[in-house]
Formats: structure tokens, sequence, C-alpha cells
């Protein structure tokens, strides 16, 4: 009997920790003008301490700095959701062909975003077996 209800318990806690591991992570750009390969200018928390590491393909991504910002993108980029809110600062995008920058998942920008990125966007999405490519 108590081997039993430890073993529930083991289970349980084990599968708490692999729902812990499911959730999407988010990334936030806190590095003023940069480039986007730069771990250190990725935080954990808006407006929190860097390196946080640069973002990976199941990784949100929200770029709202508190001043104007040009980030420079990699031959290849990628998250889940990309949010920009420039928020009534200049924050510009860009990058060179053949660059990809791929987002699997929502993208939005807000404010007066320039998009200066002359690369492939690739944009992919699967939610409830419909699958976007």
């Amino acid at each position: 009997m108590r081997t039993q209800g430890l073993l529930k318990n083991m289970a349980l806690l084990v599968l708490m920790l692999l729902g812990v591991g499911a959730t999407a992570q988010t990334k936030y750009w806190i590095g003023g003008s940069g480039n986007w390969s730069e771990g250190a200018r990725w935080s954990f928390t808006q407006n929190g301490p860097g390196g946080a590491g640069i973002p990976r393909a199941n990784e949100d991504v929200v770029i709202a700095p508190v001043g104007d910002a040009t980030i420079t993108l990699p031959a290849q980029a990628w998250c889940r959701d990309l949010r920009i809110d420039a928020g009534g600062r200049n924050v510009q995008l860009r990058g060179s062909a053949p660059a990809e920058l791929h987002v699997a998942g929502g993208w939005s920008m807000i404010g007066g975003v320039r998009w200066n990125y002359m690369g492939d966007v690739r944009l992919s999405m699967r939610r409830g077996g419909v699958e976007l490519d």
C-alpha cells in the first residue's frame, strides 16, 4: 500500500515537471541597437537582466524597447510568436538576403516599425490539425 502511494506521488511529480517544460518561454529584447544573435540582449522578463540567450523556434519574442532600436537579424532567426511594439519609438529590423526569419506562430507590429529586412520570412503554424506554411 505504501509503495503504491509513493509511486502515485512520483508519477504526479514527473507529470508536473513535464508540464512545466512544455510551456512556451517568452524572450524580451532589452539590448537597444544590436544583433538578434547576441544572447546578452535577450531577457526572460521585460526590461530584466540580459543573458537569456537567442530565441529558439518554440519561444515567443517581444520587442518593446524603452528607446529607439535597430536590430540586425542573422542569416537564420527563429521564434514562435513575434510581437514588435514600437510604442512611439523608432524600431528598425534589418538584414540582408539570403537570410531567413522563421515565425511559427502569430506576428504583430505596432507603431513606428521600419522593416528593412531583405531576407525571406517563413510563416508556419499548426493548430487544430490545420497547417500553414
